[in-house]
């Protein structure tokens, strides 16, 4: 496509993360271990070490609980009070759900909220493989133990140790991929510092963003509050998997015209880390609702997100340039320099960054894929 606009700013801003890009991708060759540190990325460190791999991805995390459960768990909120015999409420069912996960109960209809004999097995089962005093109750300490599991499953740590000399090969930073509807990351891609979002922010229900956006969120949120805008995250990071489960739950309930408004696995920007979808309180909280366009929320949103360097990946009549229907609670964190850039030009940001590659990079260069040795942005 061709783009009748100002380069100039453009192609030198891509240029400085080109560069920046190149520097992080060179050999290195005086200390065994090192750490890179941008202001886009966190520290990635390079292991000087003879084994053949390119990389290896070590996780905190091992996926020992169903996804679904991770998800009740998650829209639901962490446990904050004590669950033992005769407990009722949300909160035992949510608990149950979680203790079916990790045990092999096969009792039909046991998610019941009602805390009886057959969770109170199940939840002294789990308290045994979690190394924790055996008493049958969602105590202080194993409401602890349990929460800090979930949250490890929702929002796992990534290590990524890589082999210096296979460092361009390497899949070490994709905050700048042109993710679309054939482009993806890696199934396997964590953000390497994912940390949970401030409380002084509204979610509805627990997430976590790279934090790299932290303090450009809390600037946001904290500004809009001051205009009387009370603003609240429904979905950040996801993983893989988690868009996986998403994406068949929308189609197996609303057949194939879903499509259009959400990613399969792998190509969702909300694996990236620095991707929020928002609502507010005018709108009494909704989620992924087309009036949030409408609300005030919403038009403050549309009009100064990008000061924070937050962009609306799927803006309305942009359906053709970004796969997805119009989404105008959705956005991706893209640095305040390259968002200004993009607001000013009226771009989408898959437009920005196809720009960049084809301004920039040589004639033989493509935008990058989940199967790339390219460093892109």
């Amino acid at each position: 496509m061709t783009l009748d606009i100002p380069k100039s700013r453009i192609v030198i801003r891509i240029s400085l993360l080109l560069v920046y890009l190149t520097l992080s991708s060179q050999v290195f060759d005086s200390k065994p271990l090192y750490a890179i540190t941008t202001p886009y990325s966190p520290e990635i460190y390079i292991l000087n070490a003879s084994s053949t791999a390119a990389s290896v991805l070590n996780k905190s995390s091992s996926s020992i609980v169903s996804i679904n459960a991770v998800k009740v768990w998650q829209e639901n909120g962490e446990f904050n009070r004590i669950l033992k015999l005769g407990s009722k409420g949300n909160d035992v069912k949510v608990l149950q759900i979680i203790l079916k996960s990790l045990t092999v109960d096969k009792t039909k209809n046991s998610t019941t909220g009602y805390f009886g004999p057959n969770t109170q097995k199940n939840l002294k089962i789990v308290q045994t493989k979690l190394s924790l005093p055996v008493t049958g109750e969602l105590d202080s300490s194993t409401k602890m133990a349990i929460n800090d599991l979930m949250f490890k499953e929702l929002c796992p740590t990534s290590v990524r140790i890589i082999e210096e000399n296979d460092l361009i090969k390497s899949d070490f930073d994709k905050v700048f991929e042109n993710l679309n509807r054939s482009t993806a990351v890696p199934l396997d891609y964590i953000p390497q510092d994912l940390v949970r979002v401030s409380k002084d922010i509204k979610t509805i229900g627990v997430m976590c963003v790279s934090n790299r956006i932290t303090r450009h969120l809390n600037e946001m949120i904290s500004d809009a509050k001051e205009e009387n805008l009370d603003i609240a995250i429904t979905s950040s990071y996801r993983s893989a998997d988690m868009q996986k489960f998403l994406y068949s739950m929308w189609i197996n309930k609303s057949g194939p015209s879903a499509k259009s408004g959400i990613a399969e696995a792998g190509h969702s920007e909300h694996q990236l880390g620095t991707t929020i979808d928002v609502t507010g309180k005018s709108i009494h909280y909704a989620g992924v609702s087309p009036k949030f366009a409408y609300s005030k929320e919403g038009k403050w949103m549309a009009k100064n997100s990008y000061k924070y360097g937050f962009i609306m990946s799927y803006p309305d009549k942009k359906q053709k340039e970004t796969g997805y229907i119009y989404e105008p609670w959705h956005f991706r964190y893209i640095g305040v320099d390259n968002a200004n850039d993009i607001f000013t030009e009226k771009m989408t940001i898959q437009e920005f960054l196809s720009f960049a590659t084809t301004t920039t990079m040589p004639a033989t260069s493509t935008a990058s894929s989940a199967t790339s040795t390219t460093p892109s942005i």
